[in-house]
């Protein structure tokens, strides 16, 4: 935990100086493997390397932290999210969560996520379903109606025309 602060307060802070945390283990994700005593350097809040061998150079400046004992994993998400408290976005992050997926979606959810690309909302990174496409008789308020397939297709015309990431039926 000690070590997630550490990246993340030098992630946040502004400015931002590079961060290099050696002998740290990290699971790739991708190959389902611990890297152990890997070297990881961020630099204007991305990583720009991550591996076995210490990078060539560091950059000048950089906050090293000591990763000895701890382990790293790719940033969480969380695939079903009905959330509408800006204040407390920063919740995600502090716990490792670096994206979601909000499914029921309200243009202040697309503010947020503008704002977030923009670096100028400390929040994970966002997918946003529109307004929920239901039948006749929507069960939930905000809902859109539809009757008929020429309805369906209106509805997701709507939808993606208001800049939402996709549709929940």
């Amino acid at each position: 935990i000690a070590l997630m602060l550490s990246i993340l307060l030098a992630l946040t802070s502004a400015p931002t100086p590079a961060l290099v945390v050696r002998n740290v283990d990290v699971f790739d994700g991708r190959r389902s493997e611990l890297i152990r005593g890997a070297t990881i350097v961020v630099e204007d809040g991305k990583f720009t390397y991550v591996g076995k061998t210490p990078p060539k150079t560091v950059p000048s400046g950089a906050l090293e932290v000591n990763g000895s004992g701890k382990t790293m994993i790719p940033g969480l998400w969380d695939m079903h999210v009905h959330w509408y408290d800006e204040s407390r976005l920063r919740l995600f992050t502090a716990n490792g969560v670096t994206g979601i997926r909000i499914m029921f979606g309200m243009p202040m959810h697309l503010q947020w996520k503008k704002r977030q690309q923009e670096g100028a909302l400390a929040a994970p990174r966002m997918y946003v379903a529109g307004p929920i496409v239901d039948g006749p008789k929507p069960i939930w308020p905000g809902s859109i109606a539809c009757s008929n397939a020429e309805d369906g297709r209106k509805a997701v015309r709507q939808v993606k025309d208001a800049g939402y990431d996709f549709v929940k039926v």
